[in-house]
Parts: structure tokens; sequence; C-alpha cells
């Protein structure tokens, strides 16, 4: 353990006295780094660069922000549309509920009646009687029963009651 002790002490020794001997210790190296730090710089230019002068002059070029396709509004009667009878469909064999929509991406999906589908899939309606999904956008889901197509409304299309709402504090009772 002596010998440990010692050993770690000239080797201490020995170190100072090598950082002192290449002057990293010293203050005067010190000193002298810092010194060299805080002389300026004298940059010399030994040319300038010469930029011309730039002037708007779209004096007689055209307005962008104004219209050149002159159109003319012709007010009156537009053309009659053709009234087509609506025929009567048969009714899906139960209400399928939307719940949620995912539209707009490669992977379109949609919750109906608490299950994930996506279009091609199958939905049961009861006894061997299945529609099948053809189109998920923004407006609701499209399905096809027994060869005719149905629009399932998107929830936030779907109008659950025409009642206003009542209640709140400041609503007097009769």
């Amino acid at each position: 353990m002596r010998f440990l002790r010692s050993g770690i002490f000239i080797l201490i020794t020995l170190a100072v006295c090598c950082l002192e001997r290449i002057g990293l210790w010293t203050a005067s190296a010190q000193k002298e780094g810092v010194e060299e730090l805080q002389e300026p710089e004298s940059i010399t230019t030994s040319f300038s660069v010469e930029r011309p002068i730039v002037k708007y002059q779209a004096g007689n070029l055209r307005d962008p922000f104004r219209v050149t396709v002159r159109t003319k509004v012709i007010q009156g009667p537009g053309p009659a549309e053709e009234v087509k009878p609506i025929k009567s469909r048969k009714p899906l064999p139960r209400r399928l509920q939307v719940q949620g929509l995912v539209w707009g991406g490669v992977f379109p999906q949609a919750i109906i009646d608490n299950r994930v589908v996506k279009v091609g899939d199958r939905i049961s309606l009861g006894t061997k009687q299945v529609a099948r999904i053809i189109d998920i956008d923004k407006e609701g889901v499209t399905i096809v029963f027994e060869g005719e197509n149905y629009k399932l409304p998107a929830p936030a299309r779907v109008s659950t009651s025409s009642k206003k709402p009542s209640g709140g504090d400041n609503e007097k009772n009769p």
C-alpha cells in the first residue's frame, strides 16, 4: 500500500513538472493567450463590389390583379330541368347507423354498427341478406343492396331531432 501511495505521488509530481515545462500552467502563458485573442485583426479589402441601382418601372405592364376575361351575366329563367318521377325502392331490412368516417386517404374506413369496415366489405342486414360497401366519402357511405344504391349519411349530417333543446338555469318552467 505504501508503494502505491509513493508511486501515485511521483506520477503527479512528474505530470506537474511536464505541464509547467511546456507552459500550460504558467500565468505568463495564459496572459499571452489572452493578449493574443484581444488583438484586433486588420482586414484589408483590395476590391469592392459594385451593384447596380434597381428601379421598378412597371408603368406599361399589365396589372396581374385585374380580370382580363370579360363575361356577360344574362338574367332570366334558367334551363328547364327534366323532372324524373321517383320510383319507390325497397327499404333496407334494418337501419344501419354510421358512427364514424375516415375518408380521403388511400384506405377509407367507416364504423357502422360498432364494426370497422372498408370499401368492398359486406354487411349483414338480416338472415341471408347482405349489403356491399362500394364507396366511403365525406358525405357518408354508399352501399348496394339487391341492385340498388343506398347512401348512409355521415354522423354529422344526420339530424337526430328537430326539437328545440330545453333546460338551463334561467329558463322559467310553467
